[in-house]
């Protein structure tokens, strides 16, 4: 390997992921098929059968899933249906349930499957998503812990009004503009929203002059909501369905998809408060006298605090009364010393489908249009700034050449193919596309 003097460094091998021919092409594959024509360089890896991909034709990322289709699913990549969940429930107006082409939903921009052979023999998609830039509301959580800084409230009131956008489609086919279902619409059930599911992406600021006040698109990032993998729809055989994240639920329901709202959000007024175990000083540790002792961390949280303690907290400013009022509806009886999936707690853990949808939607549809009103006194965005947790531009994914057996395992392992081929590749340093390098003071 050498380097030059502007930080590229040669020399180095990555990974080519060729183009393979669907059969028949004309069904199966997505209509733009020339970002596919020349492969894709491998990026990163997510885990199996879950990576990031480059374009060779347009230089453009791809979120990449592979799922097989088999009688009887039971690993997270396979699927019992026709078409896998992603494609049946996403953007492609060739698929059977599609979601509208807005901003809280991913766009899937190119797919193909073709016959895999065995044994076994496999039918396999590959569905190619368009790339998020700022990284998942799990990172902006942690990155908020870790800083302990309470998330910036205007952003806790956007992610609500943007959830309650994507799930009001989704449970009652009503885009916020269009009163009417779409012709041929049947109730969708996401089952598995959680922050790792859902998405930001910073849009770039249009050129001029930076605002006096900052901008306001740093804190107002788009809010995407991903991964239909565990979906259903009306009708559906639950014999053919991803476990959701309530195994018990057999059958889909608007209960697991608001209590999952419900948690999400309530986390998001958390990220300021230590675990007992991560406390600086062991004498100052304050072990908590309930079931949900925080000792599994995240998967405590949010049922192990109440938002009265949240608010009590010293650090930060405390959140708006309009703001914990509408969250403390997703509290329930003895929710620090019982699981909910006990019968009893599963129908108080949630307000009504109508209360999301008017009293929580419309708050948040009005904070937000409020924040974003002008003028605003200067430097008003950027105390309220989240772009600083946005991750660094990806890199692509470089060879261990010292361990090539090895690394041949590991790629195959996570792409689930074995046609990839060794190509020269050139880094450069990474950008530093964030604007901020840690929190506003």
């Amino acid at each position: 390997m050498a380097e030059n003097g502007n930080g590229t460094v040669f020399g180095l091998q990555g990974v080519h992921i060729p183009w393979v021919i669907g059969d028949p092409p004309d069904e199966a594959e997505g209509e733009n098929t020339e970002i596919a024509q020349r492969g894709f360089l491998l990026v990163k890896v997510f885990k199996k059968g879950t990576y990031l991909v480059q374009s060779n034709w347009n230089k453009r990322l791809y979120f990449v899933k592979r799922v097989e289709g088999v009688d009887n699913p039971t690993l997270p990549f396979e699927f019992g249906h026709a078409h896998p969940p992603e494609f049946r429930i996403s953007t492609d107006h060739n698929n059977t349930f599609p979601l509208p082409l807005s901003p809280q939903f991913s766009r899937l921009e190119w797919y193909q499957r073709f016959i895999e052979v065995g044994p076994p023999q496999r039918r396999v998609w590959e569905l190619y998503f368009e790339y998020l830039n700022g990284g998942s509301l799990a990172q902006l959580r942690d990155k908020h812990y870790q800083e302990r800084k309470r998330v910036p409230e205007p952003f806790i009131w956007h992610v609500a009004a943007e959830l309650c956008k994507a799930l009001l489609y989704c449970h009652d086919g009503i885009l916020w503009d269009v009163q009417m279902p779409p012709p041929g619409w049947r109730r969708i059930y996401h089952r598995d929203i959680s922050m790792e599911n859902i998405m930001l992406n910073y849009e770039p600021r249009y050129g001029g002059r930076r605002p006096d006040s900052g901008n306001w698109r740093n804190v107002y990032p788009r809010v995407v909501l991903c991964d239909f993998g565990s979906a259903a729809v009306d009708g559906d055989n639950p014999a053919h369905l991803q476990t959701g994240q309530f195994p018990y639920e057999h059958q889909p329901n608007l209960w697991e998809d608001l209590y999952e709202l419900g948690c999400v959000l309530r986390s998001l007024c958390m990220t300021h408060i230590k675990f007992p175990q991560d406390e600086d000083e062991p004498a100052d540790r304050v072990p908590l006298a309930q079931y949900k002792d925080e000792s599994q961390r995240w998967a405590h949280r949010p049922d192990s605090r109440r938002l009265d303690d949240v608010n009590a907290d010293p650090v930060g400013q405390p959140y708006s009364e309009a703001l914990m009022r509408l969250l403390k509806e997703f509290e329930w009886d003895s929710q620090e010393q019982e699981d909910v999936n006990q019968i009893n707690n599963r129908d108080n853990s949630v307000p009504s489908k109508e209360f999301v949808y008017e009293a929580l939607f419309t708050s948040g549809r009005f904070e937000v249009g409020a924040g974003k009103a002008e003028p605003k006194p200067a430097g008003f965005y950027d105390r309220y700034d989240v772009s600083w947790t946005r991750p660094w531009g990806p890199t692509p994914y470089v060879v261990n050449q010292d361990e090539p057996a090895r690394s041949h395992r590991r790629i195959r392992k996570a792409i689930r193919r074995d046609d990839f081929e060794y190509v020269g590749i050139e880094m450069r340093a990474v950008a530093r596309y964030r604007p901020l390098v840690g929190p506003p003071p």
